[in-house]
């Protein structure tokens, strides 16, 4: 009964007018609070329509998404998901949102632009908070077969290693990056995440100091830059011998 007064009282007045936003609000609250998803979708969506720069707005948009989302509505938990990123990228609902919306992309198929609305919000801001959207971009890009697509990989493993504070995350991120690129061939990429590594002062065990400038020598080599990956092997030998090293 309360939700049929409402809606009558709504039918009144222009969807734009202050009087409006408040019976959608309440009905908003309404269908949320019970459950009722097909009202609280059809208000949400007048109301986000409508009352773009209300107080509430934000609100609303959040319950919007979680109805369409149990209502399987992916097409337009996609806009609506993009649409409230563009709008509330800083809020502390947004990673949630671009990793259910990266969700609802890669369900359609569409893992490149599942990564990208990732990327984006990690590009945003790039603090630790948000590192899991950074990974999991950098995991779908890994995942396509186009070279442009894995180079995004690669990229996005060097800037969570350059962008968070050292710690074993940022060294297997880091480490991550060094085989991508060189996977893609890109040995002077590859070197360059190797030699942030050791300037960032990364904690790298003396095995994994070895193993770098390894990597770093075997790039060199593919560059024909004898001199320097002579001098990247002498360090990893310094480290520990390896008879695979001195073959």
């Amino acid at each position: 009964q309360q939700a049929t007064a409402l809606e009558s009282q709504l039918n009144k007045s222009l969807d734009t007018s202050p009087a409006a936003a408040k019976v959608m609000l309440e009905l908003v609250g309404l269908y949320y609070k019970e459950g009722r998803v097909f009202g609280l979708v059809r208000v949400g969506e007048r109301f986000a329509k409508a009352q773009s720069r209300h107080p509430e707005h934000r609100a609303v948009m959040l319950k919007l998404l979680d109805g369409l989302e149990v209502m399987s509505r992916r097409e337009d938990f996609i806009t609506i998901g993009r649409q409230y990123l563009s709008r509330y990228p800083d809020s502390a609902e947004a990673l949630d949102v671009a990793l259910r919306l990266s969700d609802a992309l890669e369900r359609n198929r569409k893992r490149a632009e599942a990564a990208d609305a990732l990327r984006l919000l990690w590009e945003h801001k790039p603090v630790a908070a948000r590192r899991k959207a950074a990974e999991r971009a950098s995991e779908l890009y890994g995942q396509e077969g186009n070279h442009r697509l894995r180079i995004r990989s690669a990229q996005l493993a060097e800037s969570l290693m350059e962008k968070l504070p050292a710690s074993p995350y940022t060294v297997r991120c880091g480490f991550r990056a060094v085989h991508e690129y060189r996977h893609l061939s890109r040995w002077a990429e590859a070197n360059q995440v190797a030699i942030k590594m050791f300037e960032k002062r990364q904690p790298l065990s003396r095995v994994m100091q070895h193993e770098l400038h390894g990597l770093m020598a075997a790039s060199y080599a593919s560059q024909s830059q004898w001199a320097n990956a002579d001098a990247s092997l002498r360090k990893a030998r310094a480290l520990r011998d390896s008879p695979r090293m001195a073959a």
